[in-house]
């Protein structure tokens, strides 16, 4: 998987990771909040074209790559991976307006304490869900219904809430 990590992942992660500076260093959050309804509207408008591209990609990659070639395969992760970052800023940009009203800010503030320790609760969730999916540990990969994964994914976020809250 080195090169389709180094052509398609690794751009998108350090681009992401480059407009998460950018958006710091230039304080978008208090733009956000100054200027809660028009950013408000650009979110609508990036989310709903985030949304658009997400039904249609199949279809329009279909339409773009009509005969399958050494480049089919190529333009469609490429596509896939910038509608992505539409979706992962759209998210971000939602909860960033939504996080302008008091009350929301107080229903999401115990997301911040996972937040704080983003890399130490990262490898802890590595390693958890390696050890219990993987055949170094119970291996029950393809073993469980999906109800059954999200609450373990549930229980890890409640406890890294909690963990990292003390």
């Amino acid at each position: 998987f080195l090169p389709v990590n180094l052509i398609y992942y690794l751009p998108k992660v350090i681009g992401i990771t480059i407009f998460g500076f950018l958006a710091s260093k230039h304080k978008l959050h208090a733009n956000i909040i100054d200027h809660r309804w028009k950013w408000s509207i650009v979110t609508l408008a990036i989310s709903t074209l985030a949304i658009i591209i997400y039904l249609k990609y199949e279809e329009l990659v279909f339409i773009l790559f009509t005969h399958e070639n050494a480049f089919t395969t190529a333009g469609y992760m490429l596509g896939y991976e910038i509608m992505n970052c539409f979706v992962a800023f759209s998210y971000l940009l939602i909860i960033l307006v939504l996080c302008t009203f008091t009350w929301t800010r107080l229903l999401l503030s115990p997301f911040s304490y996972p937040g704080r320790m983003s890399l130490t609760n990262y490898l802890l969730q590595s390693l958890f869900f390696g050890f219990l999916f993987y055949g170094w540990g119970l291996g029950f990969f393809g073993w469980q219904k999906p109800t059954q994964i999200e609450l373990f994914a549930l229980f890890i976020i409640l406890t890294e809430i909690i963990i990292s809250y003390f």
